[in-house]
C-alpha cells in the first residue's frame, strides 16, 4: 500500500496503540493499589454511573410533564 491509504492506516493504528496504552497504565495503576483504594475507586465510579443515570431519567421526566407553551407575541 502507498500512498493515502498508509497514511490512514498508520495514523488508524497509532490511535489504537494510544489507547491501548492508556488502559494499561490505567489498570496498572490500579492493580497496584491497596484494597480499600480499589474499593474507593469503585465506589465512586458507581456513584458517579448511579447519579448520571437518575439525573438522565429526572430531566426525562419533567420535559414529558413540562406544559408546552406557545410563543408569546411581542407586537
Amino acid at each position: 500500500m502507498s500512498g493515502h491509504g498508509t497514511s490512514i492506516a498508520s495514523y488508524a493504528t497509532s490511535a489504537l496503540l494510544f489507547i491501548k496504552g492508556l488502559f494499561v497504565s490505567a489498570a496498572s495503576a490500579f492493580a497496584s493499589m491497596p484494597t480499600e483504594g480499589k474499593i474507593g475507586a469503585l465506589l465512586g465510579v458507581g456513584t458517579f454511573l448511579i447519579n448520571w443515570y437518575y439525573k438522565r431519567k429526572s430531566i426525562e421526566v419533567l420535559t414529558r410533564r413540562a406544559p408546552q407553551r406557545e410563543p408569546d407575541d411581542a407586537d
